[in-house]
């Protein structure tokens, strides 16, 4: 990174320099390890070159800065793109009156070392350029040739920047070409910060070039504004490329969508920047309306979690420091700091706090309450409830499932929080950690069989450990949270409730699925559960387990409010338990079946009407264990059976990385009469087959009939380690899915971090093979009847999404029988169902959208948006409303 600051910083009365180097300097100080720093004035002995480890030097450069007047931004910023290309610097006649010959200045190579590597220039600037450049000095630069060259050409300069290459031959240190195509560009982001009062024309022209320079302009009237500019621009440069969770959408209380709220992460400090959107008059996102989300710090913070001491949930602002200090494995004193530091109060020797920790696969949960809430997991150790008021959304209520076992670091989630407060946390051997990063589920309803209402959420730790918690949200709405909010949070082993549950969950492990709130028809009378599955290595989390180190699969069901076991049932065979499908195969609203598949490739269906007869689990599909089930089935009718779709594949282990296993996505039509073991294998399947790859990565599949085979298959690319690891969609008569291609480091080299990619599926849902021509697909160009299988994503791609919300019925089921999180409301008639874009996504067999949609999936490099043509609804029932995602950046 380079700076560029203007020394005119400093006229008359009006001294702003001595503000900029302060504001510079606090900056550096707290992010010195983030980048690599170089510096640069508009005179030529200022410039320091961009080295490792060079902060303080950048610094000591920075207080030594005079101010002597003029502003010749383009001719001294043109000179730092000739640094960035290892060009011989040139003379800037323009400039040389007051700065000094810049041909002067000794060469420095190009500090573009690797082709994965990242580059930004800030200018920081008082006033309008009142000088320009000469043609002469772009001198041996094909590049920049041919732009204007006047004293407001900044913004062709930096556009030019941001578009071209920087490094078009050769290979960088690490050996690898420059023309890689995962890093085929090696180009310039500027951000630009006006730090003056009233310039117009100044402001004008710096924010035209952040525009065209992929950055963005940051205004600044006095010192506090330039400090947090300053942090503004870094805080985006170091979230660049990080992709976070999928939108969700709020609703007002008719069930018409509101309100998108989105999630970024960054890794430069492992936190989340959460905000909403709001919608102009057609529906779509209004980009200009953009809101953060705002938090209360210090001791008023709303933060609970479970005590060691007491079991109980506790206040982290009212409880004494030895309950912390036991809970957290800390000492007293140690104590005293973790609870500033959680409270997002500086503590002096730790890391900068952030309000909350990195989203990665935590989906956001949103909440029909008539106060709007939604709730989102965070690799911080925490479950964030977010409130609507007047002015936003606001934090309420912060819960740490403290106890949760964890076997990576053989401890509790909460004995790993203060590794969080280390200067050197995601670095080296305190690595990153995934501790709530499981998915959640919402359920709410009015008018149940008891007369009352109830909203609830439901959500497991993921890779953070053997956990699963549920939030009373309708309490949270009404109270901002407090020890009754959180209604249980188990771990691996017999737990009990606040209110007297008890759930054994001796083989509950790493829970990286999504929990389910459903209806069943418990002799006659309905009764609400969650249903989760036990998730994988069990036993590696609780070593006082015996037997397989996976785990026997377990469904359990428990009570809904108490978390109490109901029912639990048993693959005896199996290897651990991916996130269960939910299905009520007659729309009644009651769950009939639940699909979940296993470690050895297994798949299974367990008939929830037999829940307790110590019978009811079939298995439906015979695997292997080089084709493990870890992410959800989809569900559709066909021909009055069920197909489950699904795909195999594994990225929970260090090993799973490196494993090139052939992995395949899998349709089997499931007789509901047989419950025996049907034991369906690959054998008796069709095998749709990758027929072709275009250059760009667009495949073609085959297109066989399925006869009277029990369904079909697709190997994906063999030797890749090409994998399924998300949940499928079903929309209209087509599957969509994501493909992951992981290619780890082979050693320790910078640029092998980011390699991978993957593929955007779509297939015909009733044989696997190639999209039909009148199902929703992948369009070739705008207007094209041509159509793909396949496109490649540049980057590892998210689930699946989509920008049509889904249409349920007043049982809170979509037209495939699949259960889906949201509101249902026994008084509403069929008219004024809930809408929802978020959970599973599917329609009845005669289709249920209308027109054009969008299917979308997030890569490291930015969102994937796919037009897609959809079947007309056919019904009388009304067409679901359209919301946009093609601006959400």
């Amino acid at each position: 990174m380079n700076w560029t600051l203007s020394g005119s910083n400093c006229s008359g009365s009006n001294c702003r320099l001595p503000i900029a180097k302060k504001a510079i300097n606090d900056l550096i100080n707290n992010n010195s390890s983030l980048v690599n720093w170089g510096f640069s004035s508009f005179h030529v002995k200022d410039f320091t070159p961009i080295t490792e480890n060079n902060s303080s030097n950048v610094i000591s450069k920075v207080n030594a800065v005079k101010a002597l007047g003029g502003t010749p931004t383009p001719a001294i910023y043109y000179q730092l793109l000739r640094y960035f290309q290892g060009l011989t610097p040139t003379y800037v006649a323009s400039a040389n009156s007051y700065y000094g010959n810049w041909s002067t200045r000794v060469k420095a190579p190009s500090p573009i070392d690797y082709r994965c590597q990242k580059n930004f220039i800030i200018v920081i600037s008082d006033g309008e350029s009142n000088a320009g450049l000469n043609t002469s000095e772009r001198s041996g630069d094909s590049l920049f040739a041919g732009l204007p060259t006047g004293s407001l050409s900044l913004p062709d300069y930096a556009k030019r920047a941001y578009t071209g290459d920087f490094k078009t031959a050769g290979v960088d240190k690490e050996g690898g070409s420059y023309q890689d195509p995962n890093f085929s560009l090696q180009n310039i982001i500027t951000y630009t910060i006006g730090f003056s009062k009233g310039a117009a024309g100044a402001a004008q022209n710096l924010k035209q070039a952040a525009d065209a320079a992929g950055g963005e302009y940051y205004s600044a009237e006095d010192s506090t504004a330039l400090v947090d500019s300053l942090q503004k621009a870094l805080g985006s440069i170091a979230a660049m490329s990080r992709a976070g969770t999928p939108p969700a959408y709020t609703s007002d209380d008719n069930q018409t969508p509101g309100e998108p709220i989105s999630v970024k992460y960054s890794s430069s400090n492992w936190g989340s920047e959460v905000f909403s959107y709001g919608l102009n008059a057609t529906g779509e996102i209004n980009l200009s309306s953009k809101k953060p989300v705002s938090y209360t710090t210090g001791t008023g913070r709303n933060i609970w979690f479970k005590s060691k001491t007491s079991g109980k949930t506790v206040s982290l602002k009212t409880t004494n420091t030895n309950d912390v200090a036991s809970t957290f494995g800390v000492t007293n004193p140690e104590a005293t700091n973790l609870i500033k530091w959680l409270q997002g109060t500086t503590v002096s020797g730790k890391r900068t706090p952030v309000m909350m920790g990195d989203v990665i696969n935590s989906n956001i949960s949103v909440t029909q309450t008539p106060n709007k809430l939604f709730s989102v997991g965070s690799n911080g150790g925490t479950i964030h409830v977010f409130k609507r008021d007047s002015s936003g959304y606001k934090e309420t209520f912060v819960y740490m499932p403290s106890l949760t076992l964890r076997q990576k670091d053989k401890a509790t989630i909460g004995q790993v929080i203060p590794k969080l407060m280390e200067e050197s946390y995601g670095k080296g051997k305190n690595e990153h950690r995934y501790l709530v990063d499981g998915g959640s589920f919402y359920r709410g309803i009015t008018g149940d069989s008891a007369g009352t209402d109830f909203h609830l959420v439901v959500g497991s730790t993921g890779r953070g450990g053997a956990g699963i918690y549920a939030l009373d949200m309708a309490q949270i709405a009404q109270t901002g949270g407090n020890a009754d909010s959180v209604l249980y949070d188990f771990t691996n082993g017999a737990n009990t409730s606040a209110s007297g549950g008890n759930a054994d969950l001796a083989n509950l492990g790493y829970t990286v699925g999504t929990p389910v709130i459903a209806k069943v028809n418990d002799g006659g009378a309905e009764k609400w559960i969650t249903i989760i599955a036990s998730g994988y290595y069990s036993t590696k989390i609780n070593q006082t387990n015996s037997g397989d180190a996976t785990g026997t699969p377990t469904l359990y069901l428990l009570n809904m409010k108490t978390g109490q076991k109901w029912q639990n049932m048993n693959a005896k065979d199996g290897k651990g338990l991916s996130s269960p499908t939910v299905v009520d195969i007659d729309n009644d609203g009651f769950a009939d079946y639940v699909y979940a598949g296993d470690l050895k490739g297994d798949l299974y269906r367990f008939d929830l009407s037999k829940a307790g007869s110590g019978s009811g689990v079939t298995r439906v599909f015979k695997g292997n264990s080089n084709k493990p089930i870890t992410s959800a089935p989809a569900i559709f009718h066909k021909d009055g059976q069920l197909m489950v779709v699904f795909g195999t594949g594994s990225l929970l282990t260090e090993d799973d990385n490196t494993d090139k296993q052939q992995q395949s996505f899998y349709g089997i039509v499931d007789d509901l009469n047989v419950s025996v073991d049907q034991d369906i294998k690959e054998e008796h399947l069709v095998t749709q087959r990758i027929i072709k790859e275009d250059g760009s990565g667009n495949r073609i599949l085959s297109s066989d009939d399925i006869g009277d085979k029990k369904g079909w298959k697709i190997d994906l690319s063999s030797g890749t380690g090409e994998r399924v690891v998300y949940q499928p969609m079903v929309s209209g008569h087509t599957v969509y899915f994501t493909t992951q291609i992981v290619n780890p480091p082979a050693s320790d080299k910078l640029c092998d971090v980011a390699s991978g990619g993957g593929y955007l599926m779509s297939v015909d849902a009733q044989t696997g093979g190639h999209p039909k021509a009148d199902n929703s697909h992948f369009a070739a160009t705008a207007g094209s009847k041509d159509y793909f299988a396949g496109l490649k994503t540049s980057g590892t791609p998210s689930a699946v999404s989509s920008q049509l919300s889904v249409r349920l019925n007043q049982n809170g089921v979509n037209g495939y029988g699949q259960l889906v999180a949201g509101r249902m409301d026994k008084t509403r008639s069929l008219d004024k169902d809930p809408w929802y874009a978020t959970g599973q996504q599917g329609s009845d067999k005669e289709g249920m959208y209308d027109g054009q949609s969008s299917i979308i999936v997030e890569t490291e490099n930015g969102p994937l948006v796919i037009q897609t043509e959809l079947p007309k609804y056919k019904s009388s029932g009304g067409l679901s409303r359209r919301l946009s995602w093609r601006t959400i950046i």
